[in-house]
């Protein structure tokens, strides 16, 4: 047996903002429940006879909002469960099913979790109806698509919200609810930002609007109720450079980081954190080094590609957690870069990279908001990988004279450290010790003999891949299995491949 609820929207006003669709509905239902009949709409079809329960009541029993939408959902389904074959319950809310609706999204939430106890679930049908979006963007004379428009909920506002962006907050249902608002906001907006707020938007003769600073939101008496919205224009700190028309999108690829995030997305995606994204990180950005030091440029365009995947994968994650979003991260780095450049962006001036060096050091050191000791190590980045951590130490150590005089000084620690390990072997003990002297000893070497460890190990282990491979190959056009050949043709193969040119 079917048992059916129709949601419609009553639309932003009266009822002539509804569509002629929704009305036939409301006409047609067998059972009519209106969630508040506080609504413009509600009371002009009540004014016409029509006759339908409301859930006003469950608003004055309620101890907050999430339990007076629950009782509202619980009450739908209880009457849907109650009609007979073939009826049908209208379920109507104000403006639309979809837009800042929660009692919407617990019905569907709850008929799919509890289907009753008969032979056919309740059947859920959701009409298409004018939201308080359209009155309120004509009322400021808005275009949404001219620099975007953020549409939140002021009983939850986002933290940050996005400050670049227009923010249009629906449901500022009353006084305290405007002043939490304006509160979150003053952590972000200066207290004289322009805000607009709108009452009533779409019903003729009742729809006001009114331009107000930011910090007097909440001093407008009477001016409250379940029509009101605000409107925060978007905002651009001094310093920051606005660039409403972005000439190289980021869109396209998080859409598609939402899509495979997405509940319905991709398994293996949607199991990811930053733990299990750190060894994807870095292998992508050694692989944009690789395409560097080949300088093949396709290549070098793909894992640029591949790497910026890795930050909008992390930023997405981030995201669930309401940390931050993309803007930030772009905003962020943009706003350090200009910060960080006065010589460029401001009115100092650089003549040579060493004074753009010192002075990124200062500002750097002001951001963290802290004056260096002067430690030579104050500033090392810990997180470096192991080669490139002892190059940096050995470095900074080298900028106070903390280093050897010529070459032949490392190539003799060298020798020294090796018969330290081989002592160790000898022995079983201090093997670990000693090998990682042997490596940081070795590391120094490297810097007096002028390139970095990091990229001849690098080229290293592509030299032996490149004479395997080479080895492989030739074993499979012979048809030649690795384990029927020995140890002493594969040497013999190996330097047959290092007299080959390139290898």
């Amino acid at each position: 047996m079917k048992r059916r609820i129709q949601v419609v929207g009553l639309g932003p006003g009266g009822a002539g903002l509804m569509t002629s669709d929704t009305y036939d509905k409301i006409i047609n239902a067998s059972k009519r429940i209106f969630r508040t009949g506080r609504h413009p709409a509600a009371q002009e079809l009540e004014a016409q006879g029509l006759r339908f329960e409301t859930c006003d009541d469950c608003y004055q029993t309620g101890s907050d909002f999430e339990s007076v939408y629950e009782a509202v959902v619980s009450r739908v389904l209880q009457a849907a469960r109650g009609l007979r074959e073939a009826e049908t319950l209208v379920y109507a809310v104000p403006g639309h099913p979809r837009m800042a609706e929660r009692t919407v999204a617990m019905l569907l939430e709850r008929a799919a979790e509890e289907p009753v106890q008969t032979e056919e679930p309740v059947q859920i049908e959701i009409s298409a109806a004018m939201s308080f979006l359209d009155p309120a963007i004509t009322l400021l004379n808005l275009d949404p698509m001219d620099g975007g428009l953020a549409i939140l909920d002021a009983l939850d506002p986002p933290d940050p919200p996005p400050v670049r962006l227009g923010c249009l907050y629906a449901q500022v249902y009353d006084r305290w609810t405007a002043s939490e608002l304006k509160l979150r906001l003053l952590e972000h907006y200066p207290d004289q930002h322009p805000v607009v707020l709108i009452q009533s938007a779409g019903i003729p003769g009742q729809q006001a609007s009114a331009n107000l600073p930011l910090y007097r939101l909440d001093r407008q008496e009477d001016r409250f109720d379940h029509l009101t919205a605000v409107y925060v224009p978007p905002y651009i700190a001094p310093g920051q450079i606005s660039q409403p028309a972005c000439a190289y999108p980021l869109d396209p690829l998080t859409q598609v980081m939402e899509r495979l995030l997405a509940p319905d997305g991709c398994p293996w995606d949607r199991e990811q954190n930053f733990q299990t994204m750190k060894e994807p990180l870095i292998n992508e950005a050694y692989e944009v080094i690789e395409a560097l030091d080949l300088e093949d440029m396709d290549k070098l365009a793909e894992e640029l590609g591949d790497l910026l995947l890795q930050i909008v994968f992390n930023t997405a994650l981030a995201m669930k957690r309401s940390a931050f979003d993309y803007n930030d991260v772009v905003a962020g780095i943009t706003q350090k870069m200009i910060r960080r450049h006065p010589h460029v962006f401001g009115e100092e001036t650089a003549q040579t990279s060493q004074e753009v060096l010192t002075r990124w050091d200062a500002i750097k050191s002001q951001e963290k908001g802290h004056e260096k000791k002067g430690l030579v190590m104050e500033d090392l980045n810990h997180s470096l990988p192991a080669l490139l951590l002892a190059y940096e130490i050995q470095r900074k150590a080298r900028k106070v004279g903390f280093d050897w005089s010529d070459v032949r000084e490392p190539l003799a620690k060298l020798e020294e450290d090796m018969d330290g390990l081989k002592r160790a072997i000898a022995s079983d003990a201090g093997v670990y010790e000693e090998w990682g002297d042997v490596l940081f000893t070795l590391v120094g070497l490297s810097r007096f003999l002028g390139f970095s460890p990091e990229a001849a190990l690098i080229n290293a282990s592509q030299k032996f891949l490149r004479r395997f491979n080479e080895i492989e190959t030739s074993l499979h056009k012979k048809r030649i299995n690795w384990n029927n050949v020995g140890l002493s043709e594969l040497k013999q193969m190996w330097k047959e491949v290092k007299q080959l040119k390139n290898h």
